[in-house]
């Protein structure tokens, strides 16, 4: 009997196994054929036949699953990339609500197209005419913001119309930062918007593009 090996089996150099007349088989590599179904799923923008897809050698072929695989790939803007743009917008007249919901989008950065939600691509916002905001119905008198000391009795409660008259810029970013993540990148976003009570601020060096509403 010939040695065998270490699972039981006969060694590759012992023939006594292989039955007479049998040819010997050498293990080869396969080779992987790409079919045809492969190929047609590519999105070249040509409609290709199968005449012309079995004509296509190798290099085609590889060239065209790298333009796929570019094109598979998610866009994933850099630090360096994001293009932070400021803007000006005049909230004089505007409603809260409606105004806080676009100022929200752009410091999200919503509106553009590479928008990332764990990525801050928003722009600069700067707003004036803060103390010139608008409420529907009576919210003036009936919306209450509450606040606490964290001590017994230290409630404090105070109205939009109140607020309004002693902190001109807070009612505006109330309302922004309750539409923008509760989170660290959150506070990243709202400290972008600067709010100023009259008509004037001290951007003038950054340029901001007026933005109407």
């Amino acid at each position: 009997m010939g040695e065998r090996a270490s699972n039981g089996r006969p060694s590759s150099e012992d023939e006594s196994w292989r039955p007479q007349g049998a040819p010997l088989q050498v293990p080869t590599k396969r080779r992987r054929v790409p079919k045809i179904f492969d190929i047609r799923r590519l999105r070249t923008g040509r409609n290709l036949d199968k005449e012309r897809v079995r004509s296509v050698d190798c290099q085609t072929l590889r060239a065209w699953c790298g333009e796929m695989r570019n094109l598979n790939k998610t866009f994933l803007p850099s630090l360096h990339e994001i293009d932070r743009k400021w803007f000006v917008v005049d909230a004089g007249d505007q409603v809260l609500g409606r105004l806080a919901t676009r100022l929200a989008t752009l410091l999200m950065g919503k509106d553009k197209p590479h928008y990332t939600d764990f990525l801050d691509t928003g722009a600069f916002v700067i707003v004036v005419n803060a103390d010139k905001v608008r409420l529907t119905g009576k919210k003036w008198s009936q919306k209450v913001y509450y606040s606490h000391s964290r001590y017994p009795g230290g409630l404090k409660e105070i109205t939009a119309e109140n607020l309004l008259r002693r902190y001109p810029d807070r009612l505006i970013r109330l309302a922004v930062r309750g539409m923008l993540p509760k989170n660290k990148l959150g506070k990243r976003m709202i400290r972008k918007l600067k709010i100023y009570a009259g008509a004037d601020h001290p951007h003038q060096a950054q340029k901001p593009e007026p933005l109407a509403l």
